[in-house]
């Protein structure tokens, strides 16, 4: 019986994770990564206009979690992508809908470029 539930664990587990990845890999596919993603011009946009509104995760309330600068939005890269494709626990930008697909790829381009910060 241990066996059965620890295989039906690792079964949802392996799927969710290739699903991701498609999902992931299909985003990047439809938006290429063809320019070098501005931390200035790009992603910091991104976050004030999506995520440090008042109240959010701005020095405000914060929210739990604060992406006023680089260091706060790089270190928390991977969490702040994955709620921003509604895979978290809390899709975000929270009670709205997902972002648009272009947005999200210049984040994901942007991560994938080792996170620059220029």
């Amino acid at each position: 019986m241990k066996l059965i539930f620890i295989g039906c664990i690792l079964f949802l587990v392996i799927g969710s994770c290739t699903k991701n990845k498609a999902l992931e890999l299909d985003l990047l596919e439809k938006y290429p990564c063809i320019d070098t993603i501005s931390y200035d011009k790009v992603i910091k946009v991104i976050m004030n206009q999506s995520c440090n509104t008042s109240g959010c995760h701005d020095n405000t309330n914060a929210a739990g979690y604060t992406f006023t600068s680089y260091e706060l939005v790089s270190s928390n890269a991977v969490i702040i992508d994955h709620v921003m494709s509604h895979n978290g626990t809390v899709p975000m930008p929270l009670n709205q809908p997902q972002l648009p697909d272009s947005i999200r790829a210049k984040f994901k381009c942007w991560m994938k470029q080792g996170k620059l910060n220029n």
